[in-house]
């Protein structure tokens, strides 16, 4: 994955999926995305270092990365890099408001059908 411009290298401890081949799943009936600990720490670090606006507590104190801001948050395109795909998610896609005066992390991925013969 990368923020902005940087590429966080991702390393897992479990066997990859085909040798060679990656070792992420995308399910795409599951809500929520789940990383492995150390390398969310690690993305949700890179992130808070790419953000300028104010930091915010959440209240329910269920969300970590969380910003006071009366307009559209200014937050770095976030990429995740598959083999043959990158997928951009714009903070309009990572990002929710979570009140009138707060901007709150939410990790999203999804995918929409492509026919990439036509233009």
């Amino acid at each position: 994955m990368s923020v902005g411009r940087k590429r966080l290298q991702y390393n897992s401890t479990l066997m990859p999926l085909a040798p060679g081949r990656g070792n992420i799943i995308v399910d795409s009936g599951t809500t929520l995305t789940m990383l492995p600990k150390d390398f969310y720490n690690k993305l949700e670090l890179t992130v808070s270092k790419a953000i300028r606006s104010k930091p915010a507590r959440d209240a329910r104190r269920y969300l970590s990365l969380c910003y006071k801001t009366k307009s559209a948050i200014k937050a770095p395109t976030i990429t995740a890099h598959f083999t043959g795909a990158d997928v951009k998610l714009k903070p309009l896609n990572t990002f929710l408001r979570a009140s009138m005066d707060a901007m709150t992390s939410s990790k999203r991925l999804s995918f929409k059908p492509t026919d990439c013969t036509k233009n």
